[in-house]
């Protein structure tokens, strides 16, 4: 789906995606080389790590259980660029790179039950990682 006919279609995220763009989002490097941790214990802060695909092919998202926060990337956002929605909910289909996946993910997420949502776009959410995929959920049972 294209991104920018998608956005035309959907006013609310002409602002976020200006900022976005403005900000140097279009002029980002992608990653040629991953390097592989053979512990958790080697990434600050010791999280667990979560894979939550369907954003992205590898997106994963970051349980940190002694702080009771999940940093949850794009896997939900409480800010979708794409639509301007506000509340939780998963990335638009013209960002997300396969939409029944990415609604799945959303169940290795509430098996946190973190209190803290520290998502990649919008502001952060701590009513409880399970209302906020609930929430997600409908929205994206409406779309």
């Amino acid at each position: 789906m294209n991104r920018f006919g998608f956005v035309l279609t959907h006013p609310g995220g002409l602002r976020p995606l200006g900022r976005m763009l403005l900000a140097g989002a279009a002029t980002v490097d992608g990653i040629d080389e991953v390097e592989l941790m053979e512990s958790r214990a080697e990434t600050p802060g010791n999280p667990w790590i979560i894979e939550t695909p369907g954003h992205t092919d590898g997106h994963v998202a970051l349980h940190f259980a002694d702080r009771d926060a999940v940093i949850v990337g794009d896997a939900l956002v409480t800010l979708d660029p794409y639509t301007g929605g506000i509340g939780p909910r998963i990335v638009a289909p013209a960002a997300t790179a396969d939409v029944d996946t990415a609604v799945a993910s959303l169940d290795l997420l509430v098996d946190t039950e973190a209190r803290h949502v520290l998502p990649g776009h919008g502001p952060s959410w701590s009513r409880g990682v399970r209302a906020a995929v609930e929430q997600a959920r409908r929205v994206a049972g409406a779309a």
